[in-house]
């Protein structure tokens, strides 16, 4: 079986306002736990800042299966460039 994540894009590049929904073919209730800590039964994850996760997904069965996930921001941040002329 597998596990599909659709995530989000973050607003901002230090913003916690991505988000992932999860889909999986394991026999409910699945129960996921992501590397940054967090666990549960919900297939839809708020809050997140943007980076790269992975999510465990372990079934009523015992069968398990992962997917690494990137939470990308939606805006690059700016990085001007100043000049200084002098007269």
């Amino acid at each position: 079986w597998s596990v599909t994540a659709l995530p989000i894009s973050a607003r901002c590049p230090n913003d916690a306002t991505g988000e992932v929904y999860l889909a999986t073919q394991g026999k409910q209730p699945v129960m996921y736990e992501w590397s940054d800590g967090p666990t549960g039964r919900g297939n839809h994850r708020k809050n997140m800042r943007p980076g790269k996760y992975r999510v465990v997904a372990t079934d009523a069965l015992g069968a398990s299966n992962y997917e690494d996930i990137e939470v990308k921001s939606d805006v690059t941040p700016m990085n001007p460039q100043v000049r200084i002329r002098s007269t």
